[in-house]
């Protein structure tokens, strides 16, 4: 499979792998949409939003963003300083200034983390 990859660079680090799923919706406005960005937990990767994506897109006007945490999945492995909950915080902060739209900005923004918890 030859699936192209969207990848964000963070400032003087590595780049960030992300997908996106648009709502056909045309008809409501920017202000009354919702945008959510998803982040996976450590170990897991963007693709476990690959059935929430569009179940959201049938439900809701909305934009979804995935995104693979630095060192994971498509992202770059290598270029990275820091791993720290600020750190991820601030990719994602970064990742909303440079790559949201204006309009995508303008209306309910969620920001969605996931994890996986094993018990023994």
């Amino acid at each position: 499979m030859n699936e192209q990859v969207n990848l964000f660079q963070i400032e003087g680090q590595g780049r960030i792998a992300w997908d996106c799923f648009k709502s056909k919706d045309s008809k409501t406005p920017n202000k009354e949409r919702y945008t959510f960005f998803c982040l996976p937990g450590m170990g897991d990767l963007r693709q476990q939003y690959r059935f929430i994506g569009p179940l959201l897109n049938e439900k809701l006007p909305a934009t979804i963003s995935t995104l693979d945490l630095k060192g994971h999945g498509d992202s770059d492995a290598s270029n990275w300083t820091e791993f720290t909950p600020k750190a991820v915080a601030q990719d994602l902060v970064s990742f909303v200034k440079n790559v949201a739209t204006n309009e995508e900005r303008q209306g309910k923004l969620f920001w969605l983390e996931t994890h996986l918890l094993l018990l023994r």
